[in-house]
């Protein structure tokens, strides 16, 4: 119980009652215990060394933990760089020095991402180094606190400072939606373009998932703006999919419609009013409609044909902005029209660039300067580093944009390879939906010959781009039937391309609640976006494990890789409850152990390996280590597995696939097969699609596989199909 306090879970003691004496003494003084804990955090979070001197040597309070990071007093002091206090602390001798929080660090990772800051005071550092607390130690991400210390980029201390304040004092009504979850109410702040009142918030670990979400709403909304800045109708289409969206303000407080009267889309205004009538009338933060911004355009022609348009749709004439002024009142006095029109579109053009802008040109400059004729690149592990290699990926991605706008598909050629094909932009879009898009003939050809795997790959609502060539006047859907494209595959909404074709104007979603948005940073994702994962346990198999408590089936879930099935999840019982709060620490290990068998790093592995179930715990793919090193080429640390946890060798992924299997269509893989073999690997698994079949037969001097077909061909007959088989792996 005295644990249960320490750990700030008090509220599960509340109103308990017992007839054993020593249990009921406890009770007696629980309140005074749990206010005592309370001072005495907050007095080593605020340096009040009086306080923290008047009570250390309560009881067992010195174990008192956060309870949101489960952080220790240590911890505490230290992250708050309160150096006199952690004196105090370390002199007591049960001083919970090595104690590790919810991400697995100790006191010394925190201190030594502080020292590692230039100018930065490291007696914290220097203190938890005397007092022998251990280096080696690494955390849920396979780090030590020396890499900490010579890259403290690593680590967010604002984030780290904020989530460890005790008190969490909610400041304002922001953080107290944050702190309750609100999710409604944080989406319509965003949606309302008041996104600026989330910037430099602390998301405790509660409410960490709400912070992404949030900022891939941003990015959708931005995404919108952007369709409409380069008149890209379909593009729009696929974005705007209900009516909040189609209001969705820039922090102007502009809608969609607003941009698209001020830049003369008049195409993307006409489908606008159509689909969304209803925003014809919203206002921007002056208080003017879009009907304001069509008075004022210079161009007479154009002037003429948009106020029409918003008349026609129900725009009221006689609504005033926050100067008093209508519409019709702009009109008349040419020197105000001149003047806002001025303001507002320049703003609105100093938003062109912005992506360009975000662009880290010191980065650019290091990239541009690289001796690509040497075999060293510690330039670009630095840029890693720092955090910011997704710039090199960034300015790649803009520039075959470009190329494709452009029509330039020489300088296309000369920048895209496989990985590249699959990444996306801000909007969700891959190089051949652009391509489609902007109805580029030639390079969508060029492309589904040369990456005949990409012509199927979907953007975030199920469309591959033979879905967004069904609706053109054009001969591309046919070429990339023609090269494979499946038409008959649904997106979300259950359309086909097929289907698309003969109703081309039902291309536009239907109102849906919106889910998941890609990040705004690219992401490199898998052809099989639906996983196969017939194994999985169902609903009801989960919530009776946590009811009934039985924490050996639970973690086999995760070990597993479906941490998906406990997220949110809540239980009365107090050793499920237990388990989930270690949920996040457990998985972020998992996590570790695959980014360190892709980098090879067999080092890392072994430390991060201490148990034999971690050997075989799975990604969401259900890959399991040797499956991840095999895919990466990672010849030494599959060896390792192989011989320290020789049990992996027949470990299979959700689709009942082996190590053997993913060996097989590795063009290369003739070695590895044999390797995996003599470990003890049974080529005659069978997956569970039954129709991806592949089994071995060696025999000297030729491989044979057992293609999809059901005929066993040589080794160099079946490259063919292997790499398509290998593909739904190599870049998720």
């Amino acid at each position: 119980m005295e644990d249960i306090l320490l750990s700030g879970r008090a509220h599960l003691l509340v109103h308990k009652s017992s007839n054993n004496i020593k249990t009921k003494a406890f009770l007696n003084v629980l309140d005074t215990y749990k206010e005592k804990i309370e001072r005495f955090l907050e007095a080593i979070c605020t340096g009040d060394t009086k306080t923290v001197e008047e009570l250390i040597s309560y009881r067992r309070i010195i174990d008192a933990k956060h309870p949101s990071t489960m952080a220790s007093t240590i911890h505490l002091a230290t992250i708050h760089e309160q150096a006199e206090i952690l004196k105090l602390l370390l002199k007591q001798r049960n001083a919970p020095i090595d104690h590790r929080d919810l991400d697995g660090r100790t006191a010394l990772h925190y201190a030594a991402a502080i020292a590692g800051i230039p100018g930065a005071d490291q007696e914290c550092y220097d203190l938890l180094i005397e007092a022998g607390a251990k280096e080696h130690i690494t955390d849920s991400e396979g780090y030590t606190p020396d890499h900490y210390k010579r890259n403290p980029e690593l680590m967010d201390m604002l984030q780290v400072k904020g989530s460890n304040k005790y008190p969490r004092r909610l400041v304002d009504e922001i953080d107290k939606l944050i702190e309750e979850r609100n999710l409604p109410e944080l989406q319509r702040i965003v949606l309302s373009g008041d996104y600026w009142r989330l910037e430099n918030r602390i998301f405790p670990q509660s409410s960490r998932d709400l912070e992404r979400t949030l900022s891939n709403l941003l990015t959708r909304m931005m995404g919108i703006h952007q369709a409409i800045r380069d008149d890209d109708l379909t593009a729009l289409k696929q974005l705007v999919d209900d009516e909040r969206l189609a209001s969705a303000c820039d922090d102007l407080g502009r809608t969609p419609l607003h941009i698209a009267v001020l830049l003369n889309r008049k195409d993307i205004c006409e489908y606008l009013l159509m689909v969304f009538p209803r925003i014809v009338d919203r206002p921007d933060k002056e208080g003017r409609t879009a009907l304001h911004y069509a008075s004022v355009i210079p161009d007479s022609d154009v002037r003429k044909s948009l106020t029409t348009l918003l008349i026609n749709a129900g725009a009221n004439k006689h609504l005033t902005d926050s100067k008093g002024h209508s519409p019709s009142s702009y009109s008349r006095d040419n020197r105000q029209a001149q003047s806002l029109y001025r303001a507002v579109r320049t703003k609105t053009l100093d938003m062109i660039d912005e992506d360009e802008e975000n662009i880290d040109t010191d980065v650019e400059e290091r990239i541009l300067n690289l001796n690509f004729e040497s075999t060293s690149f510690n330039e670009l592990e630095n840029i890693q580093i720092e955090g910011k290699s997704d710039q090199i990926w960034r300015n790649r991605l803009n520039s075959a944009i470009i190329a494709v706008e452009e029509n330039d598909i020489r300088k296309l050629k000369n920048l895209v390879n496989t990985e590249l094909i699959l990444s996306r932009d801000s909007r969700g879009l891959s190089l051949l939906h652009i391509a489609v898009c902007k109805e580029r003939h030639e390079i969508v050809e060029y492309l589904a010959t040369e990456f005949p795997n990409s012509v199927d790959i979907t953007d975030e609502v199920g469309r591959s781009p033979v879905h967004y060539a069904a609706t053109q006047q054009n001969a591309i859907y046919d070429t990339l039937v023609e090269f494979g494209a499946d038409p008959t595959r649904p997106d979300n909404d259950g359309w086909t391309a097929a289907r698309y074709r003969s109703y081309p104007d039902r291309f536009v979603r239907p109102v849906s609640q919106l889910t998941h948005i890609s990040p705004p940073i690219i992401s490199r994702l898998s052809l099989d976006e639906n996983i196969f994962d017939p194994g999985a346990p169902s609903e009801e198999d989960v919530e009776r494990w946590l009811a009934e408590g039985d924490v050996q089936k639970l973690e086999q879930v995760m070990l597993d890789g479906r941490v998906h099935l406990l997220i949110d999840k809540k239980t009365v019982n107090l050793a499920s409850d237990e388990f989930l709060r270690g949920v996040p620490q457990y998985q972020a290990k998992i996590d570790a152990i695959h980014k360190a068998v892709e980098d090879g790093d067999v080092r890392r592995v072994k430390s991060l390996i201490d148990r034999p179930q971690l050997a075989t715990a799975r990604d969401r793919y259900g890959m399991t280590p040797l499956h991840k090193a095999l895919l990466h080429g990672q010849t030494n640390t599959v060896r390792y597995l192989l011989a320290k946890y020789p049990s992996c060798v027949n470990a299979a992924d959700h689709a009942g696939r082996t190590a053997l299997h993913y060996a097989a269509a590795d063009s290369n893989g003739e070695h590895m097969i044999k390797v995996l073999q003599k470990a003890g690997g049974d080529a005659f698994i069978e997956d569970k699609t039954k129709q991806k079949r592949i089994f071995f037969k060696i025999g000297p001097p030729t491989v044979y596989l057992y293609g999809l077909d059901g005929v066993f061909r040589r080794q160099s007959d079946c490259w063919q199909i292997a790499r398509a088989f290998r593909a739904m792996f190599l870049c998720y």
